[in-house]
């Protein structure tokens, strides 16, 4: 009788460490996905900096489809209605943030540049002394069958867009 209780007992602790693994796994898979959904939106933002513009309120149209077309090649999840709830975040609340922009940022100042979208992302020009950067945040999801999904930002700086230098002569 003790062998069986025995044999029970080895039995639920190896459930239990092959389920925590499997949660593991499927966090560290989640979180690069978004990882790379973030960086992938910093890159594109990067090399479309000269037609985003240092005074405007809206990414692009035609940024913006180059950062749908590059997250449906990815996977990512899609935004069914549309609609953001962005809320600019502290470098301390969010994980993977940089601080290439950190210094003298006027979070004030920020201009939220996708209040719609096709997916779940968010992008902030923020002004900086001679330039100005991009936050972008992204989002990692945890799909439980019974409880709606859990998502969690992950948060990343461009490098700074420094102005043209106008010189009078």
């Amino acid at each position: 009788m003790r062998e069986s209780i025995g044999n029970a007992f080895i039995l639920n602790i190896i459930i239990v460490f092959i389920i925590v693994f499997i949660i593991i796994f499927a966090g560290s898979a989640s979180y690069s996905k978004g990882a790379r959904v973030r960086d992938s939106i910093i890159d594109i933002l990067v090399q479309n900096a000269d037609e985003i513009g240092a005074d405007s309120t809206r990414l692009p149209d035609s940024v913006e489809q180059k950062i749908d077309d590059e997250l449906r090649t990815i996977g990512y999840r899609v935004n069914p209605n549309g609609t953001q709830n962005c809320v600019l975040p502290n470098d301390s609340e969010v994980s993977g943030s940089s601080t290439v922009g950190s210094s003298g940022q006027d979070k004030n100042r920020a201009v939220l540049l996708t209040p719609t979208s096709h997916y779940r992302y968010c992008v902030w020009r923020i002004p900086a002394e001679r330039g100005y950067y991009f936050k972008v945040v992204a989002y990692m999801y945890f799909d439980f069958p019974i409880i709606s999904a859990i998502e969690y930002p992950i948060a990343g700086e461009s490098r700074i867009i420094y102005d043209t230098v106008q010189y009078s002569y």
